[in-house]
C-alpha cells in the first residue's frame, strides 16, 4: 500500500501550505528572537537569594552597557575567583563616579545607605572594607545573601566588559516564573 504524501501543487494539499509556512516563521523567529536577543542561565548557588535560588533558570539580555546601567539591575557577569574568571549573578550598587563606602554587610552610596537590593540578607559582619570612587567603565556589584557572596567588597569594582548581560526573567522552575524587576 502506498502512504499518501504532501504535494503541494495537489488542490486538496494546498489548503496546509498557508498554515503550515505561517507555523515555520513563527517558530523561527521565537527561536531566533531567544537566542539571538537572549542567553539562558543557571543559577548556581545562594548569593542571590531571596530574589533567585540555586537551580533557577534565569533568561539575560545578549548586551548590557553603561548608558542603560541603573542601580539594582541584576547582571551576569565574569569575576575572577582566586584567579580564575567565574561567571555569577550580582546586584549593581554604584555606577562610574560614585562614591561607596563599605562596612561589614552593609554599604552606603554616596553617603546614603543603599536601597538597590530590596531585602539584602546582612550578616554580623563588621569589617570595613574602604571608601572610594568608582572609575570610569566599572560598576561596583553585591549579591543580596551578602554573608555568602563574592562580590566588589573582595575583588574591587568590575569592569563594565565583563558583564555578559542583564537578567530580565526566571524562566524555570514552573512555579517560579515571574519577571525581574
Amino acid at each position: 500500500m502506498v502512504t499518501p504524501r504532501f504535494i503541494p501543487w495537489r488542490e486538496s494539499d494546498r489548503r496546509y501550505l498557508a498554515p503550515m509556512l505561517v507555523l515555520a516563521l513563527a517558530l523561527g523567529l521565537l527561536f531566533g528572537t531567544l537566542y539571538v536577543v537572549f542567553r539562558f542561565v543557571q543559577v548556581d548557588g545562594d548569593s542571590m537569594l531571596p530574589v533567585l535560588r540555586d537551580g533557577d533558570r534565569v533568561l539575560l539580555t545578549r548586551s548590557y552597557d553603561l548608558e542603560v546601567a541603573r542601580r539594582g539591575d541584576i547582571v551576569s557577569l565574569t569575576v575572577p575567583d582566586r584567579g580564575r574568571p567565574v561567571t555569577a549573578l550580582k546586584r549593581v550598587i554604584a555606577l562610574p563616579g560614585d562614591e561607596v563606602s563599605a562596612t561589614g554587610d552593609s554599604v552606603a552610596v554616596n553617603g546614603a545607605p543603599s536601597t538597590a537590593a530590596p531585602d539584602p540578607i546582612v550578616g554580623p559582619d563588621q569589617r570595613v572594607y574602604g571608601t572610594g570612587t568608582i572609575p570610569e567603565g566599572h560598576l561596583f556589584v553585591l549579591g543580596d545573601n551578602r554573608p555568602v557572596s563574592l562580590d566588589s567588597r573582595f575583588v574591587g569594582p568590575l569592569p563594565v566588559t565583563a558583564v555578559r548581560g542583564k537578567a530580565v526573567a526566571i524562566i524555570w522552575p514552573p512555579s517560579r516564573i515571574r519577571l525581574i524587576d
